[in-house]
């Protein structure tokens, strides 16, 4: 953590640790529970100036199948699934996804914030956002600013980002192990908008180490 504040002496840092836990995460798999994440984006809302929704604007939604996730595999040991949930309220099911067509050099309608297609796939978590995408923007009609937010992530990125939400007319999420960091200028502006880096240690320490 000190090596990366003192290489982004331009950047706040946001501690978010003492707003998780183990049971924050599944037995099964790397990721976090959506469920469980309003602590943490009350904190990142908080440091930015912004708010977000609060646990009783939104209800908490089981998906039909049960989550195997990556531990459950390479166990080769009996484990039980794990339910997997959504987050839903009325601001989020009126917003859209887009993602960045380079073909047309334009944003494209592409799923609503959870995407049910996936409930079909191999990894479930891929209902936050459809998963790992180079490029997506979330907008928000019923935003309550005009501001926007662009958010350099990782697979974690995908169930916190729309917590993130409320304050946001739009919100673009970049995977920069997808999209070359030179090539940013081309979809992307940075004029005003907020912009937050939320990385999971697992990526932060291999780019560290090169």
């Amino acid at each position: 953590t000190e090596k990366i504040i003192a290489g982004m002496p331009w950047a706040r840092h946001i501690d978010i640790t003492g707003a998780l836990d183990i049971t924050d995460y599944y037995r099964t798999d790397t990721h976090w529970r959506q469920e469980m994440l309003l602590p943490v984006a009350n904190k990142i809302a908080k440091a930015m100036g912004v708010t977000v929704q609060q646990e009783g604007e939104y209800t908490k939604e089981q998906v039909e199948r049960p989550f195997y996730g990556v531990y459950y595999g390479h166990a080769a040991l009996p484990m039980d699934p794990e339910p997997l949930y959504l987050m839903r309220s009325e601001l989020l099911d009126a917003c859209s996804v887009l993602y960045y067509d380079s073909a047309t050099n334009s944003w494209q309608p592409h799923s609503q914030v959870y995407n049910m297609d996936k409930l079909d796939g191999n990894d479930l978590y891929e209902l936050y956002l459809s998963g790992n995408q180079p490029l997506l923007r979330i907008e928000n009609p019923n935003a309550a600013t005009d501001k926007e937010l662009i958010i350099f992530r990782d697979s974690f990125g995908s169930s916190l980002a729309p917590l993130l939400v409320k304050d946001y007319a739009k919100v673009t999420l970049v995977d920069l192990r997808l999209v070359d960091y030179k090539s940013l200028n081309q979809f992307l502006t940075f004029k005003g908008q907020d912009v937050l880096f939320l990385y999971n240690t697992q990526v932060l320490n291999s780019n560290l180490s090169q």
